[in-house]
């Protein structure tokens, strides 16, 4: 088992920096509209479920090149996480987000970086993220899947939602939300 442990951990250094991407189609927008509502740092945690909040200037107001922000992560005040974002590139047009974090989560990922390009389909825009890190601990590795499932359900369900305004969490959800709850508990409880 030490051998595995030794093998995994001179794996993880030797690893270079891991991109996931994600690909939605949200419907009723435009290429403009949806820029507009992936730059403003307010919206980031009504989609992202690991998201719990924003600090700086002006969380409110769409990024702009050379805009910095902090997104807060984890169980604050019992495990706080941050992360500092510098937008690089914002099209107002539409198009294109890009915000980097180089220093990342202190100890667990440096040279962050969250790159959206946004297309007119009709009526809708595809939104396609392509997020990368260079991991610094296993802890970076192993949350890949995590972040997998984070990603598609912040684009392909959050996202549509919060867009529309319509409820993140409808009444009708939350019967099968707690089953999955309840077995997800239960899973991990007996194992």
């Amino acid at each position: 088992m030490m051998r595995f442990l030794s093998c995994f951990v001179v794996c993880v250094r030797a690893a270079t920096a891991l991109t996931l991407t994600t690909r939605s189609r949200v419907p009723n927008s435009t290429p403009q509209e949806l820029q507009q509502f992936l730059a403003t740092p307010a919206n980031w945690p009504r989609i992202v479920l690991s998201s719990v909040g924003v600090e700086g200037a002006t969380p409110a107001s769409p990024l702009r090149p050379g805009s910095e922000i902090d997104e807060l992560f984890g169980l604050p005040p019992v495990l706080p996480l941050r992360v500092k974002w510098r937008c690089e590139a914002a099209d107002e047009r539409g198009g294109t987000l890009d915000v980097r974090s180089e220093g990342g989560l202190e100890g667990v990922a440096t040279d962050c970086r969250m790159d959206f390009s946004i297309e007119a389909d009709g009526d809708a825009s595809v939104v396609d993220l392509a997020m990368s890190y260079e991991p610094a601990s296993p802890l970076a590795v192993l949350a890949a899947p995590v972040l997998i499932v984070d990603n598609w359900l912040a684009l392909n369900v959050l996202l549509p939602r919060a867009f529309s305004g319509s409820p993140l969490i409808r009444q009708r959800d939350v019967p099968g939300l707690a089953f999955f709850a309840l077995l997800s508990t239960s899973h991990s409880v007996y194992k």
